[in-house]
């Protein structure tokens, strides 16, 4: 078998994508909106960047915990999507969400 090489343009695509998730996450959390108004593919992310218990790692799940009590401090929280933990979306928003956006900033997912 031979080795595969990455095409440029679909990894500069996946990484804006991935951005553009980040950016819309951020937007719809500070402007509290209510999860039943997000995007499918947004809120899929971020329920998948919550769930620990689905991430193959130690250092990956302290992330997911230490989102979920970024966002909702307190062990309450919407419910989370483990088959959705690996998709790179997710990935990137357990990654840098925590330190883009005041703590708290999910409370209302929760009311």
């Amino acid at each position: 078998m031979g080795r595969k090489s990455l095409d440029p343009s679909g990894v500069e695509a996946a990484i804006l994508h991935e951005n553009w998730v980040l950016e819309r996450c951020l937007d719809l959390l500070l402007e509290k909106r209510p999860l039943s108004h997000w995007e499918i593919e947004v809120a899929d992310a971020l329920l998948g960047a919550i769930a620990a218990e689905a991430v193959r790692n130690e250092p990956e799940a302290e992330k997911a915990r230490r989102l979920r009590r970024h966002l909702f401090r307190s062990d309450e929280a919407p419910t989370a999507r483990p088959d959705k933990a690996h998709a790179t979306s997710a990935e990137r928003l357990r990654a840098d969400l925590a330190d883009l956006i005041p703590a708290g900033a999910g409370q209302h997912l929760i009311h």
